[in-house]
């Protein structure tokens, strides 16, 4: 028996997690991966005060805090199989849990694109995480799919490395901060496609390149890469939730209609409107998904519970 469940070990869990240590809480903090979160995927965090640059030494304080408590215990590559919110409940493949609040710091995941050819190249030329697949590609020609911030600051962390960098965005603009689309239009082996969209990914036993057109269609062209990072959203990671009104694969008033989490703003507790369910993180209906916003929905949510339980 614990006090709270969080699950998902990303910045907002992380925070949920010390939060609610320091107020005597015994925490379990579940992940299905690597406790750190979405931040072991990227190349570099710039806007995060105090520390910016590689996410490495930011993940570093992360743990280094983390592991001073006593009353949080880790369990790290933890497949969840349910969520049992009436009992408060989580099942994993190797272990069973019961708190009196459950968080769910479960983040999201990279969207696809959803063209012919991406599946069966995954991890054979088509990556979602540029710091993961980037190195492979040293000197070599590839394409990141995508024009909003993500897209961009890996495209220029590739720049570093790769031969050339295409970024094909689907719109008529970079969607990113213009701090960092004046960066691509200063660096020479980048090259910018708007108005664009991805046909086909095409390859053997590995990616050769993609098929591209203007958005309605005419002019196509072969474009030939290496390697193909995509970078058009996200979508919301959500565990198994057995809930007696849970119905699968319809919304319902405990989500929004991209199907994120939603909570009561008006009160600014992070809870849910399942009782003692916090969703805190990029898994919670709201406007900005940043780290330093996901870190502070751990603080308020864990702050709610101390009060409350």
């Amino acid at each position: 028996m614990y006090d709270v469940l969080i699950i998902g070990g990303g910045p907002a869990g992380i925070t949920a997690a010390i939060y609610c240590a320091r107020s005597n809480l015994k925490v379990a903090l579940i992940d299905k991966g690597l406790i750190g979160g979405n931040p072991l995927n990227y190349l570099e965090i710039q806007n995060y005060p105090g520390l910016p640059g590689t996410t490495e030494n930011l993940v570093d304080k992360f743990l280094e805090h983390l592991n001073q408590y006593d009353n949080i215990e880790q369990f790290q590559f933890e497949e969840i199989e349910y969520v049992d919110l009436d009992n408060k409940v989580v099942k994993t493949a190797d272990n069973e849990f019961t708190g009196k609040k459950i968080i769910i710091a479960t983040g999201s995941k990279p969207k696809m694109l959803n063209v012919p050819g991406e599946q069966e190249h995954i991890g054979k030329g088509v990556h979602y995480c540029a710091i993961c697949d980037g190195p492979l590609y040293k000197d070599k020609r590839v394409a990141v799919i995508g024009g909003g911030n993500s897209a961009c600051e890996e495209a220029l962390g590739l720049a570093k490395i790769c031969e050339h960098v295409y970024i094909i965005e689907y719109t008529d603009k970079l969607n990113a901060e213009q701090t960092t689309i004046d960066q691509i239009n200063n660096t020479e082996n980048t090259t910018v496609r708007l108005n664009t969209k991805v046909n086909e990914i095409f390859g053997g036993d590995k990616v050769e390149g993609l098929n591209y057109s203007n958005v309605n269609g005419a002019l196509k062209v072969d474009l030939f890469v290496e390697g193909i990072f995509i970078y058009i959203g996200m979508s919301p990671n959500l565990p198994n939730l057995k809930y007696k009104k849970w119905n699968i694969g319809n919304l319902d008033e405990h989500f929004d209609t991209l199907g994120y989490l939603t909570t009561d703003l008006g009160k600014e507790n992070c809870e849910t409107k399942w009782p003692g369910v916090y969703a805190i993180g990029d898994i919670r209906s709201k406007r900005y998904r940043q780290v330093i916003t996901a870190m502070s929905d751990g603080a308020i949510a864990a702050i709610h519970i101390s009060k409350n339980i």
